[in-house]
């Protein structure tokens, strides 16, 4: 559906995103982020008010707002108009921004004072899995084949999510209603 090659003398990142208009266009972010929002208020509202879906759906938006920063040229407005600042041709700062919105996210949840201190410290260990893994990037090898690629993506995509929805939300829903 849509088209990616390898290119291993690129820095930072193998990837040439050359045709990724369901994932990544402003067109998809606005129907990824309805549509998250229209998901999680009629099959989630149970757990989640207007408010927290809308957050959602605009945390959703906001993947491809960042992807701005380290992207090369490849990300769809419209037609053949494409944006990325390219920041993944420089490794350095594209790690450094990578740990830093993941460590300011850390820093933003556990100043919350909502949140019980069980909480808390799931949400550190989470977090510090988070960076491990972004560092870990520096020594493994990113995946040059398509399945690996694909397999890959998958198992962080939705892994992730749900290790953090059995790790943190779960048990703080569970806490905050007995």
């Amino acid at each position: 559906i849509e088209g990616v090659r390898f290119d291993t003398s690129l820095p930072s990142n193998p990837l040439d995103l050359y045709y990724i208009p369901y994932s990544h266009s402003l067109l998809a972010t606005i129907l990824w982020s309805g549509g998250t929002y229209m998901l999680l208020r009629q099959f989630a509202q149970r757990w989640f008010t207007h408010f927290e879906a809308a957050v959602i759906a605009l945390v959703v938006a906001s993947h491809w707002v960042a992807d701005i920063l380290v992207h090369r040229p490849d990300l769809l407005i419209w037609n053949d108009v494409k944006i990325g600042l390219g920041l993944w041709n420089y490794p350095v700062l594209s790690m450094l921004l990578e740990l830093g919105c993941v460590a300011a996210g850390l820093v933003f949840l556990l100043s919350r004072p909502a949140f019980h201190y069980r909480t808390k410290r799931r949400m550190l260990i989470f977090g510090l899995i988070l960076l491990a893994l972004q560092l870990s990037t520096l020594v493994i090898p990113p995946p040059l084949t398509i399945p690996s690629l694909t397999w890959t993506g998958l198992l962080f995509f939705i892994g992730l999510p749900l290790l953090a929805f059995t790790m943190v939300d779960r048990k703080e829903r569970k806490q905050t209603s007995q």
